[in-house]
Parts: structure tokens; C-alpha cells; sequence
């Protein structure tokens, strides 16, 4: 397939903000410095990622089942193996309690994900259906099913073995990915000036939103898909999808600067948490509370200005960690899933 650049570019501004969401709580102490950028950040960058993976893993093309279980013996190795020998790496160095199979949580997702969506694929490809209505419903009753499966007592009692949870929270923005590459008539919308306009003008409410704590919620997850702040990671999504669809080739250095890390955003993700871990730095917090008594909202400028500059750093190490470990085909086919 042929690569579509401002969304190669828009992956790396997704991995730059997940490189960021991880620097910025080890630049804080215990006392939480007002505002925080970090809930921003959470707020829509792991939706981003899984429209973008919806933006793909749907075709139209006729799937046997030879075919399905090449699929899912390719999808085993790129993400469910770096996933489990990865995370029990990371496990063993990390310093505290903590679920080994926490860490890189979104590739065992989005590789549960991908079964599920190969699996519709193919029945439908053995059915012959077409019709667009009939996937949304087979997407609605799946999100049911996912959604119940909280309530099954197996996984009340022992623990969501399966790990559920991720699914139902971010299955929604699959669909919104699989929705936003079968209507082209939603990019052409976005690219109306009223409407990018709009969602220009509510992105930057709702920063400043969630920067400043200004509106409470109850729970700050995806677990419900009327949650409000579904609606908010779908607003944002979108105006940063139209922002990177009208403008990005414009900035010709930063645009190159994007795809080149937007093309490695799996490696990037996998490798940044040896120096996320090791980034202990709690005493740039004191300097930041300590600023924000004397400069008002000093903290939130100091936030961008340290935090900026750490994470492109991280990512080029990442990178360079990532050249390393390709030089030798196993470590490269356990830790990052290449074959």
C-alpha cells in the first residue's frame, strides 16, 4: 500500500505526545503542579493511535481462511511477541510493584483487536457481504459482546486475564478509523475552513479544559462510549487529523521530521520505556510549583519547554537503540517483532 504522508507524519506527532505523556509525571514531585499538560496529552493520544490503526486494518479485499491464518501468524510476531518478551523485560528492570503485562499494553490491544476485525473479514468475505450497514451492525453487536464480557465470572474472579478493558475502550476508535478511510466525504469536510475552524476553536477550549482541571468528570476513561471525554478525544482527533491533512507539507522540515518518526512509531514505542524508566527527575517539580508562585501558570510553559526537548531526545536514542538491535535478526525478531 502505498503511504499516505500526512498520516505517516501525524503518527509521529502521536508518538511524540506518547513520549512526552511518560516524561512529564517523572519531571513532577508527589504535590501535582497546576496546571497539568499531561491530561491533555492522555486525553486523546492513544485514541489518535487506534483511528489511525482503524484507518488500515479494514479492506475490502476477499479473505480465505489460508489467507486469515497468514494474517494472524504476521500480527502474532510484529506485536504479540515483542509485547510479552518486551513487557517481562521491562518487568524485571523496573523498579517497584507493577503488572508485567502493563507495560506496551496497546500492542497486545490492538493485536486482539486485529483478530477480531480479520475475523468479521472473513466471515463476511465467505458470505459475500458488501453492504457497509451490515459491518456496523456486526461492530455495534462485537462491542456489545466485548462490553458484557466485564460481567462474565471468570474474568470477575480471577482477573481480566484477557484484558478486556483496553478493548472496549478503544474499539470505538477503531470504527471512527474504519469510518474516516471508507467516506472520503469526511476528509472532505474536514478540510472546509468553517469546519476546521470549529474544531480549531473547541481543540483549544478543550486544552485549556483539561490543562486547568476547569470541567470535573467522574472517571476520566473511555469505558462508556458516551463518556464526554469520547466525545472530547474525537474532537481533538479530528482537528489534528484536518491540521495534518491541510497543512503538514507546508512545513516541509517538520513534516520530514514527523514521517521519519512516524514511520518507526512501534520501535519507538517499545524502546523509549528503557529511558523512561531510568528518567527519574522529581526535582525539576519543586522548580516548577516554586515558578508558578512568582510567574502565574509559569508551570505550564516550563512544562512544554523542559518536557519538549527530553522526549525528542528519548526518541532519537530510541532510534538509535532500534539500528542496533535490527543489526541481529533474532534479538530484532524477539524484542521488535521484525522478520
Amino acid at each position: 500500500m502505498k503511504r499516505i504522508l500526512y498520516i505517516d507524519s501525524l503518527r509521529g506527532f502521536g508518538i511524540l505526545l506518547v513520549v512526552l505523556g511518560h516524561i512529564l509525571p517523572n519531571l513532577f514531585t508527589d504535590i501535582e503542579p497546576y496546571p497539568n499538560t499531561n491530561i491533555w496529552i492522555y486525553s486523546f493520544h492513544m485514541p489518535l493511535f487506534f483511528v489511525i490503526s482503524g484507518y488500515f486494518i479494514y479492506n475490502q479485499k476477499d479473505y480465505t481462511i489460508n489467507y486469515t491464518i497468514t494474517q494472524i501468524y504476521k500480527k502474532t510476531i510484529q506485536l504479540l511477541l515483542p509485547y510479552l518478551t518486551m513487557s517481562l523485560f521491562y518487568y524485571m528492570i523496573y523498579n517497584g510493584p507493577r503488572d508485567p503485562f502493563n507495560f506496551l499494553w496497546y500492542l497486545y490491544t490492538l493485536y486482539e483487536i486485529y483478530i477480531i476485525i480479520l475475523f468479521i473479514q472473513l466471515i463476511n468475505s465467505m458470505l459475500h457481504i458488501k453492504k457497509s450497514i451490515i459491518l456496523y451492525i456486526e461492530f455495534f453487536f462485537v462491542y456489545i459482546i466485548l462490553y458484557n464480557t466485564v460481567y462474565i465470572k471468570f474474568l470477575y474472579t480471577y482477573g481480566d486475564l484477557l484484558k478486556m478493558m483496553p478493548i472496549i475502550r478503544y474499539f470505538p476508535f477503531i470504527v471512527l478509523g474504519i469510518t474516516l478511510k471508507k467516506y472520503n466525504i469526511i476528509a472532505y469536510f474536514l478540510r472546509k475552513k468553517y469546519v476546521f475552524t470549529t474544531l480549531g476553536v473547541l481543540s483549544l477550549l478543550l486544552f485549556f479544559d483539561n490543562c486547568f482541571c476547569i470541567i470535573k468528570y467522574p472517571t476520566q476513561n473511555y469505558n462508556d462510549v458516551f463518556h464526554p471525554k469520547v466525545f472530547e478525544a474525537v474532537i481533538e482527533i479530528l482537528f489534528f487529523w484536518a491540521l495534518f491533512m491541510k497543512y503538514s507539507h507546508s512545513l516541509k522540515k517538520l513534516e520530514n521530521y514527523f514521517i521519519n518518526i512516524g514511520t518507526q512509531t512501534k520501535e519507538i514505542y517499545i524502546i523509549h520505556y528503557i529511558f523512561s524508566i531510568l528518567l527519574g527527575t522529581p526535582q525539576i517539580g519543586f522548580i516548577l510549583i516554586e515558578a508558578n508562585k512568582i510567574i502565574p501558570y509559569s508551570s505550564l510553559i516550563i512544562q512544554i519547554l523542559i518536557s519538549i526537548p527530553l522526549a525528542i531526545i528519548m526518541i532519537y536514542l530510541s532510534l538509535m537503540v532500534n539500528k542496533i538491535l535490527s543489526k541481529n535478526k533474532i534479538i530484532s525478531l524477539i524484542s521488535l517483532g521484525h522478520y
